[in-house]
């Protein structure tokens, strides 16, 4: 089932870890099959599908992802507004691109408001796209 915003997909095992927790704000990237998602396993990870709204914690449960829009993130460093944001790393959470010169970028979107620091909470305008 899926709007033009969101969409439900099942929850898989994240990338051979024993957890299946998929928590609220994190980045999710396609599974084997069509209908699955998992955790991230690297930064800048390229298969992204979109963002969960609320934490998932079954196995082979539902998660709801927002796949257009604005959607909140935890920053996992400082953010400034307007800034594009990729995967940070197996958690999911937001970080300014900073890849080096020649790197292929995977971009979830822009930061639509800032962060100081790390754990903090932010609006990310989703807009998946390559730089």
């Amino acid at each position: 089932m899926s709007s033009g915003l969101d969409q439900y997909l099942d929850v898989i095992k994240s990338n051979g870890e024993a957890t299946t927790t998929i928590p609220a704000g994190s980045a999710v990237i396609q599974g084997d099959n069509p209908h699955e998602v998992l955790m991230p396993s690297v930064a800048n990870d390229g298969s992204i599908v979109g963002v969960s709204l609320f934490t998932q914690d079954t196995a082979d449960g539902p998660v709801v992802l927002r796949r257009h829009g604005l959607v909140l993130m935890k920053a996992s460093g400082a953010i400034v507004a307007g800034a594009r944001v990729n995967i940070n790393g197996t958690g999911g959470e937001a970080k300014t691109v900073n890849e080096s010169a020649g790197t292929i970028v995977h971009c979830v979107g822009f930061a639509h408001t800032a962060a100081a620091s790390n754990n903090v909470i932010i609006n990310v305008m989703i807009h998946e796209h390559v730089v």
